[in-house]
């Protein structure tokens, strides 16, 4: 059977406008406007699913973009896009409001690693519409100089902070917790139009228990097109394949088209 690979039209929203950080750096913002338009005109064109950050939430500030989240679930969640909303869900309430509000998924990422336990129980709680985000960048770790010494470490609070889990620790907490999926995002390659982790997206699949999402330096075609195409042995013996990818810097500057990516993402056969 042919597995969906799903394109994840990313709107991350900051100071209520769209923008796009480059290796998650708040200095570094390119802005694109009004977040409501630039989600109209993904759909406009065919966008099936939403990728919707808050990312002062993220970082800990003032919910002042709450309103802008609501505005594009109640014009395109309940038109029958699958919108997904992440950034500053640390509560049991903070993900029961969003979904009241229609959203099909929300993504914990910093509550995963700071409540383990309330994550999990929200998995239950929630099964199909709760998503493990996992933002990791390699840090050096004291290790004897014939070892390895660089992890992929989670960062937390808006990418602000480092958790000091490394990325394969996390998926090991959380093997047995009905996450929907996993939201894997490079920090390093994030906005920077570089080209995704194809090699570390192999890794996480071999270990991963849940569908794995792709997000950080997809630039173009040819990145959807590999990255719909890879497929390793997990854990169980049986072929792993990528679950889609989120796309935002091309999107939004215009570089790539929603429908070129749509296309890009259609697995043969």
């Amino acid at each position: 059977m042919n597995e969906v690979f799903e394109l994840y039209c990313a709107v991350d929203i900051m100071g209520r406008s769209a923008v796009r950080l480059t290796r998650g750096d708040f200095d570094t913002s390119d802005s694109f406007g009004d977040p409501i338009e630039l989600a109209r005109r993904y759909v406009g064109s065919g966008a099936r699913v939403l990728h919707v950050v808050d990312l002062d939430a993220a970082r800990g500030e003032q919910p002042d973009n709450r309103a802008v989240v609501l505005a594009i679930l109640d014009r395109f969640a309940r038109g029958g896009v699958v919108v997904q909303v992440g950034g500053g869900a640390r509560s049991r309430e903070d993900v029961s409001d969003l979904l009241d509000a229609g959203a099909a998924r929300v993504v914990v990422s910093t509550l995963a690693v700071e409540d383990p336990d309330l994550a999990t129980e929200l998995a239950h709680d929630h099964p199909g519409r709760i998503v493990l985000g996992v933002d990791h960048r390699p840090e050096t770790r004291v290790a004897p100089v014939d070892q390895p010494a660089v992890d992929q470490t989670v960062a937390v609070r808006g990418w602000m902070r480092s958790s000091g889990i490394c990325v394969e620790d996390l998926f090991e907490r959380f093997a047995e917790a009905p996450f929907a999926s996993v939201v894997l995002t490079s920090i390093p390659r994030d906005g920077t139009l570089a080209g995704p982790d194809t090699e570390g997206l192999r890794s996480a699949l071999r270990i991963a228990n849940h569908p794995v999402v792709a997000s950080g330096g997809v630039r173009n075609t040819s990145d959807l097109r590999a990255l719909a195409s890879v497929a390793v042995s997990g854990r169980s013996g049986r072929v792993r394949r990528l679950a889609g990818a989120v796309v935002g810097k091309a999107l939004a500057g215009g570089s790539l088209s929603v429908e070129e990516a749509i296309a890009a993402c259609e697995r043969p056969g």
